[in-house]
């Protein structure tokens, strides 16, 4: 039996992953802009 939860979990859990790795390669892109900078 799925419940209304389960439901809820396979829509949000997608949306919640999507963000975080969103989040994450942001701060990656900030880290390597930072290493290129201090490199200069």
């Amino acid at each position: 039996m799925i419940s209304g939860v389960t439901i809820k979990h396979y829509i949000f859990c997608p949306a919640i992953i999507q963000i975080e790795s969103l989040g994450f390669e942001e701060r990656i892109t900030e880290a390597m802009i930072e290493g290129e900078e201090v490199d200069k």
